[in-house]
This record gives C-alpha cells, sequence and structure tokens, in this order.
C-alpha cells in the first residue's frame, strides 16, 4: 500500500512540475514586428526587430522618428521593452504586455513626465495608451541581392542603352 501512495506522490510532484515549467516558459519573440500605437497625433506604426538572449531583449527600431536604443525583457509570456530616445530633449516610452502567439499587445508609458504633460506642452494620459504588433513573416533566402529594392527574380523596369527603362520581358 505504500509503494501505491509513494508512487502516486512521486506521479503528482512530476505532473505538477511538468504543468508549472510549461506555463512558465519565456517565449520567443526574436525578429521583426510591425509595431502600431496611439500617439499624440494618430495611430504610429514602424518595425521594430527583437534579439533574444534567454529572457533580454535588445534591437532596433524603424520610423517616422530619430532611432532610439531597443531594449527589454521576456518573463513567460510577458514582455517589457523600454525605447529610449537621445536628443536636446530625450525622452523614453515603456511598452509592456503580453504575448500571443504571432501577436502582442498592452499599455505603454512615457515615465517622468510631470504632470501629465509633455515637453510639447500637450495633455497626456500614458498609462491609457494602447500598443500592439504583429510578427512579420522572414525575408525568403534566395542568396542573390536585391537592386534598387525589385528582388532578382521579379520582373522590373530595365535601363536600355537610351538610358530610359522598359518592362523586362517575361
Amino acid at each position: 500500500m505504500k509503494m501505491r501512495q509513494l508512487i502516486f506522490a512521486l506521479t503528482m510532484f512530476f505532473a505538477a512540475h511538468v504543468l508549472f515549467a510549461a506555463q512558465t516558459k519565456t517565449a520567443k519573440v526574436t525578429g521583426k514586428w510591425q509595431i502600431s500605437w496611439e500617439a499624440r497625433v494618430g495611430t504610429e506604426r514602424d518595425t521594430l526587430e527583437l534579439q533574444q538572449t534567454e529572457a533580454k531583449l535588445t534591437g532596433s527600431f524603424e520610423g517616422k522618428v530619430p532611432s532610439p536604443k531597443v531594449s527589454g525583457n521576456v518573463d513567460g509570456q510577458n514582455i517589457s521593452l523600454r525605447l529610449d530616445f537621445a536628443g536636446p530633449k530625450p525622452y523614453t516610452i515603456v511598452f509592456t504586455g503580453t504575448l500571443d502567439g504571432e501577436k502582442m499587445s498592452g499599455k505603454f508609458e512615457i515615465p517622468g513626465v510631470a504632470g501629465a504633460y509633455d515637453w510639447h506642452g500637450e495633455n497626456i494620459r500614458s498609462t491609457n495608451y494602447t500598443w500592439s504588433a504583429v510578427r512579420l513573416p522572414d525575408a525568403p533566402q534566395t542568396g542573390r541581392t536585391a537592386v534598387h529594392g525589385v528582388a532578382p527574380s521579379q520582373p522590373g523596369p530595365v535601363a536600355s542603352r537610351s538610358g530610359k527603362s522598359s518592362e523586362k520581358a517575361q
């Protein structure tokens, strides 16, 4: 009888350990993401490329604003990103949220903005701003280099000897 109880207890312990490990597994977010957020003058849509080492995140940001330093971390399905913008009036945007497969979303804030006004003198309620992102598909690896934004396998304009361009024949 005691042997059955021991086996049952070990089985339950193992099952609980497996379930706990599955719930706390750190999500993988390396890659390019299209991030959108509600800014002062409407929705911003930019590209964020993340690199992940265990739970630590670094990356780059491509958008209308100067490129910030990107850092952050992942804890299970929770994500935190920090964009530090340099310049004469530096500022930081902190994004927090959750991951759901190929999507993530949450809220963001602008720390250190006294009295809920930014340096433009505009009223902000940074804790009410939302954001979302979707993973972008990886670019196909063809081994050939694109010229002027046209991949080698795609038909596109070809310059003639006269300098005028014409459509490439199929």
